[in-house]
């Protein structure tokens, strides 16, 4: 190309060069663009390896179960609370969360991320752990957890294998979003109560910090039973298997997908207050 640039006039290969360079950029820019493409299947299988999805899941039966807590005793109370919660009903359930997060992905552009975390939790290692949580999470299972939690409780584990069982629960901030999403549909619970009968809503009611005494206190109970959870399950598994499944939770891409998932689920919850009256009789 050198050779039939310096045989043109100099005008002419000064243009050359100046298209030949735009070319290539415009050829890098689309190869970058496709390769950071993010597509709604990896999205979700991307929620799925996690376990993200199942959390999700779980969204509305907790909802059921502090809707049912609420204390309405008069007639008016309980009008208030069935109106309520039929909306909440309306927006918040498994597919709107799930919208949510695949969109907040979708627009992420992090393809390569998702990619790297896809594969590392879909290696033989990652389905052998998440076989050994399901056999936890079976009728079986979970009346030994518990009978095993009785005895942590008496004498407490220490060592090696609970501080690598701390650090995924810190990489996997599983603890911490099983409460932010209590606290969140608490939020909302209360929110569509103020709004229901007239009065203001503030800022307590768009966000919500895990950092005062009583969510700190609800972090440290949460942990306690995460732990327990992750002691039984994996109590037969080789300390340094369970290492290297600690650090797949704790590689740049995984700890990047989970604070991806944790803003969106604020983003959503907040979207959902601020629309709350939107279709309301």
């Amino acid at each position: 190309m050198t050779t039939v640039i310096e045989t043109l006039p100099q005008t002419r290969r000064g243009l050359t060069v100046r298209k030949t360079y735009l070319l290539l950029a415009c050829l890098l820019f689309s190869l970058s663009s496709w390769a950071e493409t993010v597509t709604p299947d990896l999205a979700n299988r991307s929620l799925e390896l996690s376990g993200m999805e199942l959390f999700l899941k779980q969204v509305p039966v907790m909802m059921d179960h502090l809707l049912r807590a609420q204390n309405a005793t008069t007639t008016a109370e309980q009008e208030l609370l069935g109106k309520a919660s039929e909306r909440l009903k309306q927006q918040i359930n498994y597919e709107s969360l799930n919208k949510q997060l695949v969109e907040h992905l979708l627009a992420s552009g992090r393809s390569d991320y998702l990619q790297q975390m896809n594969s590392a939790l879909n290696s033989p290692l990652a389905k052998a752990m998440n076989e050994k949580e399901k056999q936890v999470s079976s009728a079986d299972g979970r009346q030994r957890l518990a009978e095993y939690r009785e005895k942590v409780k008496l004498n407490p584990p220490r060592g090696v294998r609970v501080e690598l069982l701390r650090r995924l629960d810190a990489a996997s901030r599983t603890s911490e979003i099983s409460v932010l999403l209590r606290e969140e549909l608490n939020t909302s619970i209360v929110h569509a109560s103020k709004v229901l009968t007239g009065v203001s809503t503030g800022a307590e009611d768009s966000a919500v910090n895990l950092n005062t005494p009583a969510q700190k206190k609800m972090l440290a109970t949460s942990g306690q039973q995460v732990h327990s959870f992750f002691l039984y399950a994996y109590r037969q598994v080789p300390t340094p298997q369970l290492e290297k499944y600690v650090q797949l939770y704790e590689a740049d891409a995984t700890r990047w997908f989970v604070d991806q998932c944790v803003t969106a689920v604020k983003d959503f919850f907040s979207k959902q207050r601020q629309t709350f009256t939107e279709g309301l009789n």
